[in-house]
């Protein structure tokens, strides 16, 4: 779309990029800010570190990866989704909180990405997970592709830069910065001089992930092993290759986790139904969580709050509440959960159907 624009709308959209470069700075991000690249293009570099020239006037997107999708709600960009994942438009919730989202396409998932499909839809940006083969290809093809990776806070905030960016949402953008930032320091300062002695060993598993139905845990670089961090914990998976690995519950014995927390992926069963197993399963009697009954189900509601969307700030105070309990006794976690759900999507956390152990 060609756009011809006189000086002083130059000068304003400079201007206005200037002051969130600024903000960018003294928030300590990475600097994803745009920049003129003519009067009808602007470049943004993305989790990838690709420079991708993007139209100065966005009215379409596209996203195939869910937690993209998630985050473009979270910042207010419903209007503009032609086509999002397969997850999100299985969600009625979503469907009753975003009404536009009814007339998108289904376009699946990043692990399925159908070009042909995206060109079709030639929307003014393509979001997707950070595979760089992938999204040259379809830059190749004239589709403006953006690659965000959401995989820890840092990662998280610099995501929601870029999106606010893209999207000319940048003051939605940096309030939810200035929240995470806020927040995740706030209960960082607590835990960060604790020794390892006095950190509880954690297990956590996810089931239903890509559809697996075994029990799976997080390796290097997943947000989970960090919010365990975090929270006062350590994860016994840390250390395991990037990415979700299986686990048996031999494992589990040898790893012998002080608590066990799990979460669900799956539409077909609960966080809570699969703790329940667990508990009833003499099988895992043979690791300290269990004979303690120290087993969890992570809350959620159409989504984990374990997952790298919006709600992993939830998860985080959730966790230092069952992990530090006496650290963190003063800790509201219905009114942190209130505020949140009224003020970023104007619901009650009763009306999103919260579940879990809260």
């Amino acid at each position: 779309m060609s756009i011809k624009m006189d000086t002083r709308k130059q000068l304003w959209i400079s201007a206005i990029f200037i002051v969130v470069l600024v903000s960018g700075v003294t928030a300590g991000l990475l600097i994803t800010t745009p920049h003129i690249f003519n009067e009808d293009t602007v470049t943004v570099t993305d989790s990838d570190g690709r420079v991708v020239p993007i139209p100065t006037q966005v009215d379409t997107i596209a996203s195939n990866y869910p937690i993209s999708t998630s985050a473009i709600l979270f910042l207010g960009g419903a209007d503009m989704l032609i086509a999002v994942d397969s997850s999100t438009l299985s969600t009625s919730f979503m469907l009753n909180l975003y009404p536009s989202l009814s007339d998108a396409t289904d376009i699946g998932y990043p692990w399925t990405v159908n070009m042909e499909q995206i060109v079709a839809l030639d929307p003014d940006i393509f979001f997707t997970a950070w595979n760089s083969e992938i999204a040259d290809q379809l830059q190749e093809k004239g589709i403006p592709t953006v690659c965000l990776n959401f995989e820890s806070p840092e990662e998280f905030n610099r995501a929601l830069t870029i999106i606010g960016n893209c999207l000319g949402l940048q003051t939605a953008a940096a309030n939810a910065v200035d929240y995470y930032q806020t927040k995740e320091k706030d209960l960082e300062l607590q835990t960060k001089t604790l020794a390892k002695s006095a950190r509880p060993k954690i297990l956590f598993m996810s089931y239903g992930a890509r559809r697996m139905t075994v029990f799976q845990v997080p390796g290097k670089g997943m947000l989970q092993n960090e919010l365990i961090s975090l929270a006062g914990g350590v994860s016994v998976s840390e250390d395991l290759p990037g990415g979700w690995s299986e686990v048996s519950v031999e494992q589990a014995a040898v790893w012998n986790p002080d608590i066990i927390i799990i979460t669900s992926y799956s539409s077909e069963t609960t966080a809570t139904d699969l703790k329940n197993q667990v508990l009833d399963d003499a099988a895992w009697d043979i690791t300290t969580a269990a004979q303690n009954s120290a087993v969890y189900a992570f809350p959620g509601d159409w989504e984990s709050w374990d997952a790298p969307t919006p709600k992993w700030i939830l998860g985080l105070y959730w966790l230092a509440t069952v992990i530090q309990p006496d650290m963190f006794s003063d800790i509201n976690f219905q009114s942190i959960a209130t505020e949140f759900y009224q003020d970023f999507y104007g619901v009650t956390w009763s009306t999103a159907g919260v579940t879990g152990d809260i």
